[in-house]
């Protein structure tokens, strides 16, 4: 199967936004509040630090996934780009590809290496090239989120673009029922899985 092989784009799962998606709109109520100067350790009293925690995350995952999307339109979130950061498989250790030759697409068409997205933070991207200016460009339109996402104090991280799934099986057991067997990375989403098959097998 296709899938299997190549893969699904790595997109975080709609639970992370919430119902409704609330905790998108209460990242926004927060960077509000501190583009207007309220001082972010003043909102910080007045929000538990577990649920300030998921506003912040769903933040960050709306702008991985706005990248993400932005590859995917483009065609090329399975290759590596000019100033690409590569995930090691199995690994969070990443390095920057500021050019990309033959040694690069063969270890990234193996799964060796795999490009990756931001986890937007404090700090300069560690991209360079093509991929830099694409993900700045994409930080730009949500520069209030950006600035808020930095006054927490988080830091700049990866995330890797594709999510293949392992033991990936298929069953219909009856015409009406579909079994699924597979094996995922930690903090990937099966809906992310879930949405792709759907569109496969339509």
């Amino acid at each position: 199967m296709l899938i299997a092989e190549q893969g699904v784009p790595n997109y975080f799962g709609p639970q992370r936004f919430g119902r409704d998606q609330g905790n998108l709109v209460r990242a926004d109520a927060l960077f509000r509040g501190n583009a207007e100067a309220e001082t972010s350790d003043r909102r910080r009293q007045r929000v538990d630090r577990h649920q300030l925690g998921l506003w912040l995350s769903a933040a960050r995952a709306q702008l991985f996934n706005e990248v993400l999307a932005l590859r995917v339109a483009r065609g090329d979130w399975r290759r590596a780009l000019s100033g690409e950061r590569l995930q090691l498989r199995g690994s969070h250790s990443h390095f920057l590809a500021e050019t990309i030759d033959d040694t690069v697409r063969e270890r990234v068409a193996s799964g060796d290496v795999q490009p990756t997205g931001p986890l937007f933070g404090a700090g300069a991207l560690p991209t360079a090239g093509e991929v830099a200016d694409l993900e700045a460009g994409v930080a730009n339109q949500f520069s209030r989120w950006i600035a808020g996402l930095a006054a927490a104090d988080l830091r700049q991280e990866r995330r890797p673009l594709g999510l293949t799934p392992e033991r990936l099986a298929i069953e219909t057991p009856a015409p009406d029922q579909v079994l699924l067997h597979f094996a995922l990375p930690a903090g990937s989403y099966a809906t992310a899985l879930l949405r792709e098959l759907a569109y496969w097998r339509e």
